[in-house]
């Protein structure tokens, strides 16, 4: 991967203090094209087998699925989180207290969890408000959160609010936010 060795070094380093039982948030930015996807591939197949991996996508899509991409994180790869009917029932009705109960649940037994939802800038608002949920109590549920996002398309007003609350600590770059 052409120069972008200083950001891989980042994501690695928030997954290793991840393992040591500090959670993170890890926002990639871009304009379209620039290579965020094959970036967070690089990170994602460079993780110790095993690792619990959820991911999932935001769609442009004029009536966005509401909690489209966590209903896709969770379901995505067998065996990477175990999901229960509570949380399967609450994703399928939209019940955001359900997901954000059941959700928490889930990620805070087992292994630490690299939760990634790529597009943010199409994210519909219920999404949001579980991502900024589960950035609250990172560390208790023992998670980075990666999300991918251009930020030409970061407009939404929800959006804008989700990432102002966002927790920092250092900065270390422009693609990064912790």
């Amino acid at each position: 991967m052409l120069e972008r060795a200083a950001e891989l070094a980042l994501l690695t380093s928030a997954a290793e203090r991840l393992w040591q039982g500090e959670g993170g948030v890890a926002i990639v930015a871009g304009e379209a094209g620039i290579g965020k996807s094959t970036l967070l591939d690089s990170f994602l197949s460079a993780l110790p087998d095993g690792s619990r991996v959820l991911r999932g996508w935001c769609d442009n899509l004029v009536a966005a699925h509401p909690l489209g991409p966590i209903r896709e994180a969770v379901r995505g790869r067998p065996g990477s989180l175990s999901a229960g009917a509570g949380l399967d029932a609450a994703l399928a009705g939209g019940d955001v207290p359900g997901v954000l109960a059941g959700l928490s649940e889930s990620l805070a037994h087992g292994r630490p969890a690299v939760l990634v939802i790529e597009d943010l800038h199409w994210a519909d608002d219920a999404t949001l408000d579980v991502l900024a949920y589960l950035c609250r109590r990172r560390d208790r549920l023992r998670t980075l959160l990666v999300c991918s996002l251009r930020p030409e398309d970061s407009s939404s007003s929800a959006l804008r609010r989700f990432l102002g609350g966002l927790p920092t600590r250092t900065p270390c770059g422009s693609t990064w936010r912790r």
